[in-house]
């Protein structure tokens, strides 16, 4: 192996380390869409400019999430939105 491909294979670990750390973090935060604080369901109030979802429990917890651990939710609440127009 080359030396100075070293340092660039380090920073590429880091980062796919990190994802894979953040997801998992999010997942359990997720939990199944339940905040595990108050036992309420986690209710979707905002999207933010780079496709993260807010969630609120309505006991004052609130969750950002960024990868896909949320998916059925956001397509329970797409089909809602959609039904309503």
């Amino acid at each position: 192996m080359i030396p100075e491909m070293i340092p660039g294979i380090v920073i590429l670990a880091v980062m796919i380390g990190g994802a894979i750390w953040q997801r998992a973090r999010e997942k359990r935060e997720w939990n199944n869409g339940v905040c595990a604080a108050s036992g309420k369901p986690w209710l979707h109030f905002d999207c933010d400019s780079h496709g993260g979802r807010g969630y609120k429990d309505g006991c004052g917890n609130w969750l950002w999430v960024s990868y896909r651990v949320d998916s059925i939710a956001n397509h329970r609440s797409v089909a809602r939105r959609g039904a309503a127009l």
